[in-house]
């Protein structure tokens, strides 16, 4: 249902092998999409070839995998082998080995392969993101501490029950079902882990702790605890929340999940609940969730199916891709390495093109910044590459190019009315823009943070 509220998107079939329970979701998708057929079949490949769907042109075939977390890896391939973009349930495979397989099986037939979460795609999780890789705000995160207590059960009747094994849904685990929600979002921030140290401190009851540091192609340096359990439970506003702890404040999200989830900020020294809230005003037009006001979990589903799909449409990058989602499958090997080994410290070998918000910070480490004192005696640190606007006028989209310039870090703007075709006008409104009412893709601009190189007193361009 979330998908079909968006533009573009038709549910052509569906697979299962009741074939009962696939006809009678299919008569609910054609109830939704208003009479248009979706097509049923018992099996991958014998739907495929009862229905072949054109292949390239402006028909694109993306396939959904929602089966147990058991039948993933050879679910995916199979759709894969027919041809189709693939976007998965959490997690891509069972072992990292598989979720190898995979991403190179995608890779050699140029498919798409995209795997949940995505919840990292809400309005607050992308404010949080614009905050931290900003560094104004809370400055260097150092540790990061995340809770997933679902107390869906209670923990003496889990254990007399023969634990959370005999439990037909939650026989992946929590760390599996879901620890992967902030383990995706951590990794989007952050960049590829380094190295995990866990241990699960009952295991009828799917008690983890681990402890995950990242590498220096990300964050190096930042430290985050992760505690996972279904049984065990905790106050509504710090079961699922999530807290970035910086050099000069921290900022609290109370749920992982809702896309509105409340963000609290308090500097460094002050006390947690006492903090101000961090308006999410500036993200809400550009982000418009379709998930049902009836669930109790606040987030668009269907976020991850449609960045896909876009990128499918338009040939561009994603932000979680393939590779990622099989970082997350050996992150979560290594978790249970050391589990077995008794808490031993077990080294994360995958990586993957990081995403390109720790891109940006990346980009702000090396191009470095040297301050400045201004004639009011107060200092702007500025960035040490500066944009020459001579060009300005003669892009087609200069706003689009402003917001790369800014994403890499640079500050420092030179202007000048000599350089023909009004850049100064072009980036007063660019700048306006951006104060006013920050983009996903272009936020944390201040007039503060923005240094300026002006010509006083220069000739006119037709004066001697």
């Amino acid at each position: 249902g979330c998908l079909l509220t968006k533009s573009g998107y038709r549910v052509s079939g569906v697979v299962d092998v009741d074939l009962q329970r696939a006809t009678n979701f299919a008569r609910r998708v054609e109830t939704l999409q208003r009479g248009s057929p979706c097509l049923v079949g018992p099996d991958i490949d014998g739907f495929f070839r009862q229905n072949p769907f054109p292949k390239g042109g402006k028909r694109k075939v993306v396939a959904i995998n929602l089966t147990p977390a058991k039948h993933h890896f050879e679910t995916n391939r199979a759709l894969l082998r027919c041809g189709c973009h693939v976007w998965s349930e959490k997690p891509l495979a069972s072992t990292f080995h598989e979720a190898q397989a995979l991403v190179q099986m995608a890779a050699e037939q140029h498919l798409e392969l995209g795997c949940a979460p995505s919840t990292h795609y809400g309005e607050s999780q992308e404010c949080a993101a614009v905050h931290i890789n900003d560094r104004r705000l809370l400055g260097d995160i150092q540790y990061v501490r995340a809770n997933m207590f679902c107390g869906c059960f209670e923990p003496e009747a889990f254990r007399l029950n023969g634990g959370w094994k005999r439990h037909r849904r939650l026989a992946i685990g929590s760390l599996r079902d879901v620890g992967i929600y902030p383990l995706s979002w951590l990794t989007s921030l952050f960049g590829p882990v380094e190295s995990v140290v866990a241990q699960q401190q009952d295991p009828a009851l799917d008690m983890y702790i681990v402890q995950i540091n990242f590498s220096a192609l990300g964050h190096r340096g930042v430290v985050a605890t992760l505690a996972s359990s279904m049984s065990l439970s905790a106050p509504r506003d710090r079961a699922f929340c999530i807290e970035f702890h910086g050099s000069q404040g921290s900022l609290i999200m109370k749920s992982v999940w809702n896309c509105d989830s409340t963000l609290e900020f308090c500097a460094d020294g002050g006390q947690l609940g006492a903090g101000t809230t961090v308006s999410l005003l500036p993200f809400a037009p550009w982000y418009k969730p379709s998930h049902s006001t009836s669930h109790p979990i606040k987030t668009d589903w269907a976020a991850g199916v449609d960045r896909l799909c876009v990128s499918v449409d338009k040939n561009t990058k994603r932000t979680f891709t393939g590779k990622h989602a099989a970082h997350l499958c050996d992150i979560l090997d290594c978790i249970e390495r050391s589990v077995a080994g008794g808490g031993k410290r077990v080294a994360v070998e995958s990586t993957y093109p990081t995403d390109a918000q720790v891109w940006r910070s990346q980009c702000l480490t090396r191009l470095g910044s040297v301050t400045f004192p201004l004639a009011d005696q107060t200092k702007c640190a500025v960035s040490k590459l500066i944009f020459g606007t001579m060009s300005l006028g003669d892009v087609s989209e200069p706003f689009d190019l402003l917001d790369a310039a800014w994403n890499m870090g640079c500050n420092a703007f030179d202007l000048a009315h000599v350089y023909g075709r009004k850049p100064e006008s072009t980036f007063g409104n660019w700048l306006s823009k951006r104060v006013s009412a920050p983009t996903l893709r272009c936020g944390g601009v201040s007039r503060a943070s923005v240094f300026i190189i002006g010509k006083g007193g220069h000739s006119h361009v037709k004066s001697p």
